[in-house]
């Protein structure tokens, strides 16, 4: 029988390796996240030789691999860190020690004790005792060296050890790791262009990560340099009306932009700067926040394409009472002037809309379900100093959230705003 030589399963390890981190930085919450591959580890979140996380991943051809107690997958990174340990690279309760496993971790094994703290399994205390049978007990010779360096730590560093690390065990595989990261850009992004959109971008980021793993600095890699490329793909895009399914998006014009705010000749240009992804996120967040408060269903994603282009608009801002106790379709009876040219608006708007979505998700202010549903997570504003116009437009967008709650499913929201579903 002749021996196999294939390095597919090498190959693959560090083609994973590479898009898991794309992917994390992309599922990160920090808007400031700074990534290193291959230096500290194989993956590192924090400022040069000082991380705060060094995660392994390990990729596993086979869907039923098993993170054993005496797994070789678990004990190679067992021996990386107790090395770290023992020369003080790395220091308990300082750093988060990650395992990233396409593998299973069995029932009542040491790895399934090492699962994060929202899990009912974690159990350091008895992972610790198994480990340490094992490290004592088995005659693995693959494992010989990393058996060594874990009985070499003290029993504080071992309980250290353990302690700092957490187990995501049945993580996505390669190919399942690109779908889910087609899933994060398809809400920025039209269906029609999705694919061609992430080819870029993961392209360009191949390239990256052959520059970064090139060079002799040890500059990370931020999550911010990852957003900017991604707005920089997708406005390639905007020329050809790139919009989301409900509307065919126009960039929008100047004189738009200059009379969304305020039409007064002396604020034109405050009210550019005013229509960026932070101020327009702001208002959607405000919807989102006050629609949830009063439905039982989170506000549906298509929604908040109506947010903007209704706050943002003096004269419609401006019909709204901030005392109002109309219900939508009802106040919509005796004002019926403002969907007048509102369409147009509205499609004009889509660009804003999904630049202040992308902004929200990448700093973790926001998330969607696999419904679509949009809810708030623990992300609270910085309160600083705002005009009276700009509280004006916090309130209106206020009042949206709770009007949508109440006046049915999106198509008929929008239908009620003369904008064709």
């Amino acid at each position: 029988m002749m021996e196999d030589f294939s390095a597919n399963a090498s190959a693959l390890g560090y083609f994973y390796q590479s898009r898991y981190a794309l992917f994390l930085l992309l599922s990160r919450a920090e808007a400031d996240a700074e990534m290193s591959v291959a230096r500290l580890d194989d993956i590192s979140f924090g400022e040069g030789e000082n991380p705060v996380e060094l995660l392994q991943t390990k990729h596993h051809i086979k869907a039923t691999a098993s993170l054993s107690d005496a797994s070789t997958a678990l004990w190679k990174t067992l021996r990386v860190w107790s090395t770290a340990f023992a020369e003080n690279r790395i220091r308990a309760g300082e750093i988060i020690l990650t395992l990233i496993t396409t593998g299973c971790a069995p029932k009542d094994s040491a790895a399934s004790k090492l699962r994060p703290q929202t899990t009912r399994d974690r159990d350091p205390q008895t992972a610790l005792k198994i480990l340490s049978e094992v490290a004592s007990q088995s005659e693995s010779q693959t494992n010989r060296p990393a058996y060594e360096a874990f009985r070499k730590l003290s029993e504080h560093q071992q309980r250290a050890l353990v302690e700092s690390i957490q187990l995501l065990d049945s993580s996505p595989n390669i190919q399942d790791t690109r779908d889910r990261m087609l899933n994060q850009l398809r809400l920025s992004t039209r269906p029609q262009f999705l694919e061609a959109v992430h080819e870029r971008v993961e392209g360009w980021w191949f390239n990256r990560m052959i520059q970064h793993l090139s060079s002799d600095a040890s500059s990370p890699i931020s999550s911010r340099e990852v957003l900017n490329q991604i707005n920089g793909i997708q406005e390639k895009y905007y020329a050809k009306k790139l919009p989301v399914d409900f509307l065919d998006a126009i960039a929008p014009a100047y004189n738009l932009i200059k009379n969304t705010v305020n039409p007064s000749e002396t604020r034109r240009t405050e009210s550019a700067h005013l229509l960026n992804p932070a101020f327009c996120g702001e208002l959607l967040r405000r919807s989102i926040r006050t629609h949830n408060a009063v439905s039982p269903r989170l506000i549906p994603f298509p929604l908040l394409f109506l947010v903007l282009p209704i706050a943002l608009h003096g004269q419609t801002r401006e019909s709204i009472s901030a005392t109002t106790k109309e219900q939508m379709h009802v106040w919509l009876q005796t004002h019926q002037s403002v969907r007048i040219g509102f369409a147009e608006r509205a499609r004009d708007l889509v660009p804003m809309t999904r630049e202040a979505i992308a902004f929200l998700l990448q700093i973790g202010a926001i998330a969607v379900d696999d419904r679509a549903g949009v809810r708030l997570t623990r992300y609270v504003a910085r309160n600083v100093p705002v005009s009276p116009e700009i509280t004006d437009c916090y309130k209106k967008a206020e009042i949206l959230g709770r009007w949508f709650a109440r006046a049915g499913a999106p198509a008929a929201i929008y239908t009620m705003w003369g904008v064709k579903p």
